[in-house]
């Protein structure tokens, strides 16, 4: 008998999930633009960008530990200079 592990969504998801849906295609499409620009970005880093874009071009949701490294990805591109 296996036990099925029940994912539990902690109030740091519902930020991370909020704070990214809450952000416009054009928002995302600009910070990804600006972190290649200046070689910020590492290509699994592009990646999880184009997951947040994914949810407006293709309605693809991201996962729960996608959403906070989207998040973790935009705060430190904001620490790097982006406005």
């Amino acid at each position: 008998i296996t036990k099925e592990k029940k994912s539990t969504i902690t109030e740091s998801t519902v930020d991370s999930m909020t704070f990214v849906t809450n952000k416009t295609l054009d928002e995302w499409k600009d910070l990804k633009e600006w972190g290649k620009k200046y070689l910020y970005l590492t290509l699994k880093e592009e990646s999880s960008l184009d997951m947040a874009i994914k949810i407006y071009t293709h309605g693809r949701i991201p996962t729960e530990r996608q959403f906070k490294e989207i998040v973790r990805i935009y705060n430190s591109l904001i620490s790097k200079g982006y406005a």
